[in-house]
């Protein structure tokens, strides 16, 4: 007895899938912002250099969870527990998370400050199935900010200084 099955659809499907899985890969490879995706646990499935840039280190897939910093605080310096980071409330709520900054802390101690734009993936059935970060990092934004306002105070206070001086040659010439 021989038995026939006719694989061509499955074969054909699954080139599909595995072509669909490369161009995200690529994609997310070779966006200039850092990106990395999760499982359901946390635990990081796939990340770009971009991402591994601005963590300073490389993560450890399947292993390290939330996210590939070393630290994280925030944005008043209090040390934040991995479990409390954007990722983490993302994976336990569900739900998109925006309107935060953090602050990362590298390996070889610098600090960045981070917009991060966590979102659930959710599979065609409405699922969890894990979630993907974007990490905006918006750390020379801060210092220009900073940068202005001191420049400004200077100014400020140079122009307060410079009328009072306007004033004292005034009141010294009608004596």
């Amino acid at each position: 007895f021989f038995f026939v099955v006719d694989v061509t659809e499955q074969v054909l499907s699954r080139k599909k899938i595995e072509e669909s899985e490369k161009k995200y890969s690529d994609l997310i490879q070779n966006l200039p912002v850092a990106v990395y995706t999760t499982d359901t646990e946390g635990k990081i499935v796939l990340y770009n250099k971009a991402a591994s840039d601005l963590w300073g280190r490389e993560a450890k897939i399947g292993h390290d969870l939330w996210c590939g910093s070393w630290k994280l605080y925030y944005p008043d310096g209090t040390l934040m527990k991995a479990e409390h980071c954007p990722m983490a409330q993302t994976l336990k709520s569900g739900k998109l998370l925006r309107g935060y900054e953090i602050i990362t802390e590298r390996p070889d101690g610098s600090l960045h400050h981070i917009l991060p734009y966590p979102s659930p993936l959710l599979n065609a059935a409405g699922k969890l199935t894990g979630g993907v970060n974007v990490l905006i990092d918006v750390t020379e934004s801060r210092k220009s900010q900073k940068e202005k306002e001191l420049l400004n105070r200077i100014s400020h206070i140079f122009n307060r200084e410079y009328k009072l001086e306007d004033c004292l040659k005034a009141s010294l010439k009608e004596i």
